[in-house]
């Protein structure tokens, strides 16, 4: 597994990757923009389909990113007890007591409890039972990715 592109992989830096690739996203030149974004639908196969506008009417690869889908195209089922706000897959499963237990790792960083609150302030008023319980990652499909 020790192929130039894995070591190449692991020895980038994903958060500097991760931004140039946002800004590279949010471009508006309307001739590479345009270029990206189609290559970037025709490469993850996207099934535009279900997407509140045609390919054209997306600026850039951000634009079609967040994409909203047609109404009614994803009726949540009556009774449904978990909902998923993104198609995907999922990668990890656990159980946590506390906040020294990781629940999610994701591009190379471990998060606790604590760090995925909003207010980590909160977090010393949970009672106990609530710093115990199931967590769940879901990978984004790399067919659909976001769509709001």
């Amino acid at each position: 597994m020790n192929t130039p592109f894995y070591v190449f992989m692991k020895l980038l830096p994903k958060n500097a990757a991760s931004r140039i690739f946002g800004a590279f996203t949010r471009l508006r030149i309307p001739f590479l923009s345009k270029i990206a974004r189609n290559a970037f639908a025709s490469y993850y196969k996207l099934d535009m389909s279900e997407a509140e506008y045609p390919l054209s009417h997306y600026k850039n690869i951000g634009e079609l990113f967040i994409r909203k889908l047609k109404p009614g195209m994803r009726p949540v089922a009556d009774g449904a007890e978990i909902v998923s706000p993104v198609d995907g897959v999922l990668s990890q499963t656990g159980t946590f007591d506390g906040d020294d237990q990781n629940l999610i790792q994701a591009k190379g960083k471990t998060y606790t409890l604590k760090s995925l609150l909003r207010r980590p302030r909160a977090f010393e008023l949970l009672p106990g039972y609530a710093l115990a319980g199931q967590c769940r990652q879901c990978r984004t499909c790399r067919r659909s990715f976001l769509h709001q």
